[in-house]
């Protein structure tokens, strides 16, 4: 009987297949230049042009007291005093009864008149020139600590249906000489919550920072000036 040959099946190398996936290459991009746009200042509404046309500086309110004893607000009384901080005569404001709240009694100016150049988020430079007198001393000075007990300021402002608050400006932190009058000048925003620019009413109170005792202290104030 006949045998055949055996078969021989042929070997092939191993195929070296990978136990893990080969990664896909990230796609990396050059970076994209967004220009940084600074934070303005909103401009005045187009109503302003009738009051300031012609990019007349935006002056809000200049008093220098030399016709005017402008108001008194929360039990305070003012009077004339001689001499200025740049003219020849200032305001004085005193008080003859104890404050009882930190909402201390003011001299209260009116800027309602221009308001229609105010809305929510602008900055009004605020400046006005101050002295305390001592009335119980034969009106010696008054020495303070910045930041704490020297004179400031607030806004009483309303709208409709939007804002209704007392706003302090920030408290100065410069040095005080209590022998001349000081100059405090800050910047002050506007709330965003008074949206537009119709007010009831928008008013500028200055105190002497500290609820001083009745009838013993005195401030001096000059050159008040609110601009955009």
């Amino acid at each position: 009987q006949y045998t055949f040959p055996p078969t021989y099946a042929p070997t092939f190398p191993p195929t070296d297949t990978p136990t893990t996936p080969m990664p896909t290459p990230a796609l990396t991009f050059p970076p994209t230049n967004t220009p940084t746009i600074p934070m303005l200042t909103l401009a005045p509404t187009t109503q302003c042009d009738g009051v300031f046309p012609n990019g007349v500086e935006k002056v809000l309110l200049n008093e220098g007291f030399e016709s005017s004893r402008g108001s008194a607000w929360g039990g305070a009384t003012t009077e004339e005093y001689t001499p200025g901080a740049s003219g020849a005569k200032a305001l004085a404001m005193k008080y003859s009864v104890n404050p009882h709240s930190w909402l201390l009694p003011a001299i209260r100016l009116n800027v309602r008149y221009r308001d229609k150049c105010i809305r929510g988020g602008m900055e009004l430079g605020v400046s006005f020139k101050a002295k305390m007198l001592n009335m119980t001393d034969n009106d010696s000075s008054v020495d303070c600590i910045p930041g704490i007990t020297c004179p400031t300021a607030r806004f009483r402002g309303r709208q409709n249906n939007a804002c209704n608050g007392w706003y302090p400006i920030d408290k100065p932190t410069t040095a005080w000489n209590k022998d001349e009058y000081n100059t405090i000048s800050t910047v002050w925003t506007v709330p965003s919550s008074c949206h537009g620019s119709t007010w009831l009413w928008l008013k500028f109170d200055i105190t002497q920072g500290k609820a001083y005792p009745k009838d013993t202290v005195k401030i001096l104030v000059d050159d008040v000036k609110i601009f955009i």
